[in-house]
């Protein structure tokens, strides 16, 4: 059994202990406990990104409470993947832009330079499927640590990168539940309320990272409802995202496009469009119907 971390970003970060290139909701990993164990406090977050031309994993490593401070320890900041004895770095790796690399994040921000908010590091990895991977950081406490996943449960770790990437993104929208690409659709009364659904799946072969959904009307604004079923912010291949917007109907021959757009691992962005109609009867007589 292994602990289902979120997919990791792809990308790259400077090491340098400035924490601006990183984006804390989608590069967000794993979280750490203390000694591992998710029944104890959580300490601190791993954030990873992986670089796919130079095969480099970015990490790192934060704390979530400044009451629990990281402790600026270089032989308990460290690594290790599938092989607890052979660490991919430690906070004694040098800072000079070549991995195996590592540099403190905010020494001394609580006016205690022992003390530090975590980390960032790289190693050289290459791509594939790694079983066990562990990150690690000494915090504040009686011989306490911090580490990634839950206690005696690998954290499973998957980089992907292929040339013959093919990513591909596809919506479908529809009016009161009803899909009508060409007009005049649904017919509905003046006044009616209007539910337009958005109807979101992956047709590539890999996930998508950065979904928005826009519709070309002003004022529709469509809102994600679900579908993210592992929470980890990627539209996967096995999934079904749902957005919704609601209006009220107008007379006459109404239409408006629902877009997507979702970018790949390596950064391909794709788009898709569809539209929806429906036409608004001005004097309604109570039945709705469909038009040929």
């Amino acid at each position: 059994m292994s602990y289902s971390a979120p997919n990791v970003s792809y990308g790259t970060a400077t090491v340098d202990g400035n924490i601006n290139d990183w984006d804390l909701i989608q590069d967000l990993f794993a979280p750490m406990y203390i000694g591992g164990d998710s029944t104890k406090t959580l300490t601190s977050n791993v954030y990873l990104k992986y670089d796919c031309n130079q095969h480099v994993l970015y990490v790192l490593v934060l704390i979530t409470n400044p009451l629990i401070p990281g402790l600026k320890s270089p032989d308990d900041a460290w690594a290790y993947v599938n092989n607890k004895n052979d660490k991919v770095y430690t906070g004694n790796s040098d800072n000079n832009g070549i991995p195996p690399d590592f540099a403190w994040v905010g020494v001394g921000f609580d006016g205690n330079q022992d003390h530090v908010q975590g980390y960032e590091a790289s190693f050289s990895i290459n791509p594939g499927n790694y079983y066990n991977i562990v990150f690690h950081l000494e915090v504040l406490g009686n011989n306490t640590s911090a580490t990634t996943g839950f206690k005696n449960v690998p954290v499973s770790i998957n980089l992907i990168c292929t040339s013959t990437e093919n990513p591909g993104i596809k919506i479908v929208k529809a009016t009161n539940g009803s899909d009508n690409d060409t007009a005049p659709g649904l017919v509905l009364c003046k006044g009616d309320p209007v539910t337009w659904t958005y109807t979101v799946t992956n047709t590539g072969n890999v996930p998508l990272s950065q979904v928005t959904v826009v519709d070309d009307q002003p004022g529709v604004s469509p809102n994600y409802s679900s579908g993210d079923t592992n929470n980890n912010g990627l539209l996967d291949l096995t999934e079904t995202w749902i957005y919704t917007a609601s209006g009220t109907a107008i007379a006459g021959q109404y239409t408006n496009v629902g877009t997507v757009s979702g970018t790949s691992p390596l950064e391909t962005t794709v788009i898709w469009s569809n539209p929806d109609n429906y036409f608004g009867e001005e004097h309604c007589r109570g039945i709705k119907f469909y038009l040929d």
